[in-house]
């Protein structure tokens, strides 16, 4: 499955970078929280670890998957895709 380039977008709370699939039905999205309740190391805010979500469209997007890295959460639509068609 291919995915078109990222569409990011800003708000006051978190960065978000989403990919859709060509064919509009999967969408991975990146979640970054920079300034949240996360840990200090060294005396530095770390904020939340990156988290991208594998997304289906059924009426409304609903959550495949949760994953660390953007690959395993393209890999997963893929699954998904197999799976349901």
């Amino acid at each position: 499955m291919q995915f078109k380039r990222a569409v990011k977008t800003k708000s006051l709370v978190a960065e978000r970078a989403t990919w859709e699939s060509r064919c509009g039905r999967y969408r991975v999205m990146q979640s970054h929280i920079p300034l949240a309740y996360g840990v200090y190391k060294g005396g530095v805010h770390q904020g939340y670890r990156d988290t991208f979500y594998a997304l289906h469209l059924a009426g409304r997007w609903d959550i495949i998957s949760i994953h660390r890295k953007r690959q395993p959460a393209e890999r997963a639509c893929d699954a998904h895709q197999t799976e349901h068609s």
